[in-house]
């Protein structure tokens, strides 16, 4: 949706049908949010073709459940998830976008980014086959700290003048007294991730 916004689609709206190109500008600006080596290499996880990962037992050839690492310049990285955006419009591609992060990312910087936020290192971005607020917040601004609360681990009001492209919305602010933070509630566009009990989803306004 940022995406589309951004490029001014001219009919754009809640019955728009996104192309190729829409999500591959969408993958590629979440992935690289995730970069922060110090060269311009972007690292990409695509499926291994199916010639060499071999048939899956009930013998379904489009079945890959191996990767492998793409290094990908910057400035050429675009092209290159256009390119290649079956991979992730296959069963499972998600998964392609959360490799990527993490690749980028790196084990050491996503477990301290966890524990900053009072989580536990070593956790998985995925608990119980739910997406964790460690993990939206790695997609959505490159970061795994979940604390997407007003306060720090010892009640101090968090302050920042950053603004976010995208804001947060979540029923713990009723359901637990947990006041998310002011930047979240004030994004830079009218789109909101909305934290249900056990799932997400989004507000926009494509006005």
């Amino acid at each position: 949706i940022q995406v589309l916004i951004e490029n001014k689609k001219a009919h754009f709206g809640a019955d728009y049908a996104a192309v190729n190109e829409d999500l591959a500008a969408a993958i590629h600006k979440i992935v690289s949010k995730s970069h922060i080596a110090i060269d311009n290499i972007l690292s990409v996880a695509l499926w291994k073709s199916s010639d060499e990962a071999g048939d899956n037992d009930d013998g379904d050839s489009t079945h890959v459940d191996k990767i492998e690492i793409h290094q990908v310049m910057l400035g050429q990285s675009l092209d290159f998830f256009v390119q290649n955006i079956d991979h992730f419009k296959r069963p499972g591609g998600l998964l392609l976008v959360i490799y990527s992060c993490i690749l980028n990312q790196g084990r050491d910087k996503i477990n301290k980014d966890v524990q900053s936020g009072g989580g536990e290192a070593g956790s998985s971005l995925i608990y119980r086959n739910l997406c964790t607020s460690e993990l939206v917040c790695l997609l959505l601004y490159g970061n795994a700290n979940g604390n997407i609360g007003a306060y720090d681990m010892i009640g101090n009001k968090i302050e920042s003048d950053e603004r976010v492209d995208i804001g947060i919305l979540s029923m713990d602010e009723k359901r637990h007294g947990i006041i998310v933070c002011d930047r979240l509630k004030r994004p830079k566009y009218p789109i909101y991730v909305l934290h249900g009990i056990d799932h997400f989803t989004v507000l926009f306004d494509p006005t």
